[in-house]
């Protein structure tokens, strides 16, 4: 889904891409097509080596992504595949910068947080009216 959405460039509509030159947006769509797509090839690396453990039922094949990459290293072109992740996923660094610049965000809005209720008009208006009072 991640290399799909940044193949397509779903992602810059979430961007306020008006408030950006037009280099500029060239700029933040390349980096976030080419830095999600490298961030995709991993966690498809990892979610391969997690479906192969899952049908041999060895749970001790199953590998996070530290050994994805290491498993990258030991393919014929190891190294130098290791290395365009390495660069993919630097690129995506720079694009989350962008994306935290150009993020769109609504006014007065928050999102909900895990460890409680926020503050603020997200969270809507009261049960009733101010003056209500309670019922007996």
């Amino acid at each position: 889904f991640m290399a799909w959405s940044s193949i397509t460039k779903k992602f810059l509509e979430k961007l306020n891409t008006a408030a950006m030159s037009h280099r500029t947006l060239q700029v933040v769509t390349w980096l976030g097509r080419v830095g999600g797509v490298a961030r995709g090839t991993i966690f498809v690396t990892a979610g391969v080596f997690l479906i192969i453990a899952a049908a041999e039922v060895k749970p001790q094949q199953a590998k996070g992504i530290d050994s994805a990459l290491r498993a990258l290293t030991r393919t014929p072109l190891g190294p130098w595949l290791l290395l365009v992740v390495a660069i993919g996923l630097v690129l995506f660094g720079a694009f989350s910068c962008c994306e935290a610049r150009w993020r769109k965000v609504q006014p007065g809005h928050s999102s909900p947080r895990a460890d409680g209720p926020t503050d603020g008009p997200a969270d809507g208006p009261p049960d009733g009216p101010a003056d209500a009072q309670p019922s007996r």
